[in-house]
């Protein structure tokens, strides 16, 4: 058994405004990907991605482990707040 891929969600139980997340070299925003409605987070620490919807929900995916992908939301929490991205 070899895990390849792990996939958690979240919710910050408010709205997220994605589209700041391109003025940051770890986010990106493009009104074609789901028609405008979720943006992505990656850096250099991450191994997968997490997906944030306007609505405030997010999905970790790429993660080889639960902790990973637990790490990454929390890490993807912390970005937020160092950016004050909440509305």
């Amino acid at each position: 058994l070899k895990i390849q891929n792990v996939i958690s969600t979240a919710d910050l139980h408010q709205n997220v405004d994605a589209r700041k997340f391109n003025q940051y070299p770890w986010g990106k925003y493009d009104t074609d990907i789901y028609g405008g409605r979720c943006g992505y987070i990656k850096d250099e620490e991450m191994l997968g991605r997490v997906t944030v919807f306007l609505s405030g929900k997010a999905i970790s995916t790429g993660a080889k482990s639960v902790l990973a992908s637990i790490w990454q939301l929390e890490h993807v929490m912390d970005l937020y707040s160092h950016q004050r991205l909440i509305p």
